[in-house]
């Protein structure tokens, strides 16, 4: 399995802009249940975001964190589309 195959695309979205797109390895989410992890292949889901840290790993393994005010998660097919109130790169 080559990288490309490791990595899935990714939207944050605010009211104001597209604040990010890329492709990335994984995404820890802060959700109203507590964080969790997206990989590659991750079960559709959808779900409620807390205010908190969203993490991200792109495919030369570097780390970016972002302050998100409340919103949804969506991933179906390999496509992560994060609607935030408000995103910050930290």
């Amino acid at each position: 399995m080559n990288d490309t195959n490791k990595l899935y695309a990714l939207t944050i979205l605010t009211p104001n802009d597209a604040f990010l797109t890329a492709s990335v390895k994984s995404v820890t989410i802060p959700s109203v249940s507590g964080a969790f992890q997206v990989l590659v292949n991750h079960a559709p889901i959808i779900a409620a975001i807390d205010s908190g840290t969203l993490t991200t790993v792109d495919e030369q393994d570097k780390t970016c964190q972002y302050t998100v005010k409340n919103g949804i998660a969506e991933f179906k097919n390999n496509q992560l589309t994060i609607s935030v109130a408000s995103a910050i790169a930290n």
